[in-house]
């Protein structure tokens, strides 16, 4: 691809009409037609096309469907995965001298599959929202003109898609509501239970993105480590006859190295190394000093492991490698080999608790329950919902837990998560704009007219809340937010939620100093049925 299409006069007059288009809420298909075709135009490509996410068919859909492209691309295809870390425009002759093997080869069939060109990811949260692939002529080559051209016309389609999923999701939930609302006008508590399944699913939607990154990174390195533990496992049947069956001599060095061996596998995976370059620098520099021929490899070999406290074990080996010898090197990569071998099982391992963690916290979240009340600790109902929380909110707020340790109450820990969900949406939504966002979540003994309670405690850094809103949080409907961030009725099914427990909730806040939300909730409801006369009466009596 050697000639280069200059940008033509007309591009920035129709850049800025897409703007327009971009800008108005639109249906995905809509938004997806304009992007395509945009961006045809302005490559001069004959096919194009864009994989989304089909909650469906739990895949990456081609949207519109077409001859000569796959249909689909599971969620965990490798290139998808690689992608979605390094969200560039790809071009299919770059990868002819792509130094990483794995990569160019995913690469290479990820593009004869679409049968194309050029490939744009359109990434948001460092989440893969979809994946637009296009056909240029062969002629063309990318300059600074085209590339600025296409980083805008991604970010304007990113924001867009995003847009018109969520606004999609949100008629779907409003259409339920309304549906349910005029089906059981009389049945309070049966709508109470409606209104908070459909929010929590709306939070559900919202963390998807996070959740599915969550999962896509320990899924990479589960088959990036199964297949180096291949390689390496592989080097060390073929070799291990060859270091057990070494002469009398050297002897002892082999047998050094078995024992090194051992203890790479029983080595404790669960403190990672820290100052990892200062320790090899300093353990270099200390081996040098004492002549040993492989001081450089040795001290990288020791760090990497983090086995650099191990005096008794390198003192050891301090004399297998003091000089270079054949043997030596021989050693030295059967021991690299086995290291590289127990590494990768360590993060097999920790990608699997990794996996294991999130799927058991979506499920506990998104368990549909009927709205019993059961012994529980409001701990688990916490911590669940900030595993959720946190694989969207990780690269924007920093969430600290400062928990005391608390009695099991009886409550519906379904309920309270989506409390906890809609408390900590609200405090990250009002502190999107700030520098360091902060979120601490305290949990202490109380009481609550006069019996034993648990106290929940949210507090932000953010702006906290002006008098004018204060006094209308609490109101069904009402919102501060942006036009599709919000239906206005977080914090009203939050307070019913807590007034159903029996509890109390109330807020404490000043201009420029954050907010913190404080929910109270007895040990046991007391024994009156929760109509809505008794609601009433205690969602009243903190005023009395």
């Amino acid at each position: 691809m050697k000639k280069k299409v200059p940008e033509r006069r007309g591009d920035r007059t129709r850049l800025d009409s897409f703007k327009k288009e971009m800008i108005q809420l639109k249906s995905t298909g809509d938004v997806c037609r304009e992007v395509l075709r945009f961006l045809s135009e302005a490559m001069n490509s004959t096919r194009a096309g864009i994989y989304l996410w089909n909650e469906t068919i739990g895949s990456f859909a081609l949207w519109p469907p077409q001859e000569g492209a796959e249909a689909s691309f599971p969620l965990i295809d490798p290139f998808l995965i690689h992608i979605a870390s390094h969200p560039e425009v790809y071009l299919r002759d770059d990868f002819q001298q792509e130094a990483n093997q794995a990569i160019r080869g995913e690469a290479l069939r990820f593009f004869a599959l679409t049968n194309a060109r050029m490939i744009l990811p359109l990434v948001i949260n460092e989440s893969l929202v979809g994946v637009v692939f296009l056909d240029p002529p062969g002629s063309f080559d990318i300059g600074q003109s085209e590339l600025s051209l296409i980083e805008e016309v991604r970010s304007l389609a990113v924001m867009a898609l995003s847009n018109s999923i969520l606004y999609a999701r949100l008629e779907g939930i409003l259409g339920h509501l309304e549906e349910k609302v005029k089906e059981r006008t009389q049945e309070l508590e049966s709508t109470q239970t409606q209104l908070v399944q459909s929010e929590k699913m709306a939070s559900l939607g919202i963390m998807v993105a996070g959740i599915a990154h969550e999962i896509n990174t320990p899924s990479g390195v589960i088959q990036a480590g199964t297949e180096n533990i291949e390689k390496n496992l592989s080097f060390l049947l073929k070799n291990l006859d060859r270091l057990r069956n070494q002469p009398e001599p050297i002897r002892a060095p082999a047998d050094q190295i078995l024992q090194a061996l051992e203890t790479l596998l029983a080595a404790n995976d669960s403190a990672p190394v820290r100052d990892l370059f200062r320790k090899k620098k300093e353990l270099t520099q200390k081996l040098e000093g004492e002549g040993i021929a492989s001081a450089r490899e040795l001290a990288s070999l020791f760090t990497e492991n983090g086995l650099e406290a191990n005096q008794a074990m390198l003192d050891n080996l301090k004399l297998v490698f003091a000089s270079r010898t054949p043997e030596s090197d021989f050693f030295f990569e059967f021991l690299t080999q086995a290291s590289n071998a127990a590494r990768n099982l360590k993060n097999l391992r920790n990608a699997i608790r990794s996996i294991v963690r999130i799927v058991k916290a979506l499920k506990s979240y998104s368990h549909l329950d009927a709205g019993g009340f059961v012994e529980s600790d409001v701990h688990d109902s916490l911590e669940n919902t900030l595993v959720l929380m946190g694989s969207v909110l990780k690269h924007q707020v920093q969430i600290d837990r400062d928990f005391q340790e608390l009695p099991r109450i009886q409550c519906n820990p379904d309920e309270l998560a989506q409390v906890w969900t809609n408390l900590i949406q609200n405090a990250s939504q009002a502190m999107k704009d700030m520098a360091s966002p902060h979120i601490i979540v305290r949990t202490r003994m109380d009481d609550l007219w006069g019996r034993p309670a648990v106290r929940v405690s949210l507090s932000d850094n953010g702006p906290g809340i002006a008098p004018d809103v204060l006094r209308r949080i609490w109101d069904p409907f009402f919102t501060t937010k942006d036009q599709g961030e919000g239906t206005g009725l977080g914090l009203s099914i939050v307070r019913n939620i807590i007034q159903k427990h029996q509890g109390k909730i109330d807020v404490e806040t000043e201009p420029g100093q954050g907010a913190t939300f404080h929910v109270i909730l007895p040990l046991t409801p007391g024994q009156p049925e929760l109509t809505p006369a008794t609601i009433y009466k205690f969602a009243h009596r903190d005023k009395e």
